[in-house]
């Protein structure tokens, strides 16, 4: 599968693309901190994700980040909305966001919310620029939350070598 130039960023405009992907990552990252304050399952669920996570550097968070941010957009908005919608990529996105215990059903929202989000920009722009960029946001800042959690000595961010 190749990716043409014009679908990862609009030369003309990329700076709209960049503010579309900023605002995004910005509306769910502040969701997602409403729901850490009034809902004990988000809060649950960080714990959980963060004995996950384990031990990171600041690079790996960074490499995890960067690599599944682009390649999630790549195949979700870049491939698969165009084949079978907008609103069915998204619902797939969130499927495979779907864990073992009950917390991780707000992970499988939160992933429907940044798909439909993701995938409006997708429409709207026809670039990819956006979405990465606003999927990139949220998985440093998570990840990097993550890994800064003390509430379990499993999970803190190690130096960089």
């Amino acid at each position: 599968m190749s990716v043409a130039p014009r679908l990862l960023v609009d030369r003309a405009s990329w700076w709209l693309d960049l503010a579309w992907g900023a605002g995004a990552g910005t509306a769910l990252l502040g969701g997602w901190l409403a729901a850490r304050r009034l809902f004990a399952p988000a809060r649950e669920l960080e714990r959980v994700m963060a004995r996950l996570l384990g031990r990171v550097s600041r690079q790996e968070i960074v490499a995890l980040a960067l690599i599944s941010a682009v390649a999630e957009e790549v195949a979700f908005r870049g491939a698969l909305q165009h084949a079978i919608g907008g609103v069915g990529a998204a619902g797939i996105f969130a499927l495979l966001h779907v864990g073992p215990r009950a917390p991780f059903l707000l992970w499988s929202l939160f992933a429907l919310a940044g798909g439909l989000a993701f995938g409006w920009i997708m429409e709207l722009r026809q670039a990819l620029l956006g979405p990465i960029v606003g999927h990139l946001m949220v998985n440093l800042v998570q990840l990097r939350r993550l890994a800064d959690a003390r509430g379990d000595d499993t999970a803190y961010l190690v130096p960089d070598d």
